[in-house]
C-alpha cells in the first residue's frame, strides 16, 4: 500500500499532462479565432509602408505571447486595431476582450491628443 492508487481519482490528477496539452490546445484555438476575425476584418487594407494591415497587431500579439502573457492579453493584442465594431468584438470575444480594445482606443485617442 505504499504507492497511491490512481482509482476514484479525477481524470486530471491522473493524466496532468493530458490537461496541460488541452489548456495548451484550447488557448491556440481561441487566439487562431482571434486571428482569423482579425484578419477578415482587416482583409484588403494596407499600412502606410505598404503592408498587409494585419502585419502590426501579430506583431503585438507575438511580444504579448513572448512575455508570457495570457491568452486574453494576446487576443486583445491581435483585434487592438479593430476600433469600428466593438460591439462586433464583445459579441465574439466577451466583455474582457472588449473592454481592453476599448482602452487600447481610449488610449490611441489620447495619445492623438497630446500630440496636436
Amino acid at each position: 500500500m505504499g504507492r497511491a492508487s490512481s482509482f476514484g481519482r479525477r481524470p486530471h490528477e491522473r493524466h496532468p499532462g493530458v490537461v496541460a496539452r488541452r489548456a495548451a490546445s484550447n488557448r491556440s484555438d481561441r487566439i487562431r479565432r482571434a486571428y482569423e476575425f482579425a484578419d477578415r476584418c482587416y482583409a484588403g487594407r494596407c499600412r502606410k509602408s505598404g503592408d498587409p494591415y494585419i502585419t502590426h497587431p501579430v506583431a503585438v500579439a507575438q511580444i504579448a505571447a513572448g512575455s508570457g502573457l495570457d491568452d486574453v492579453v494576446v487576443r486583445a493584442a491581435l483585434l487592438h486595431d479593430i476600433t469600428e465594431d466593438t460591439g462586433r468584438l464583445r459579441e465574439q470575444f466577451g466583455d474582457e476582450i472588449a473592454a481592453m480594445v476599448e482602452g487600447m482606443i481610449e488610449l490611441d485617442r489620447d495619445e492623438a491628443a497630446i500630440a496636436t
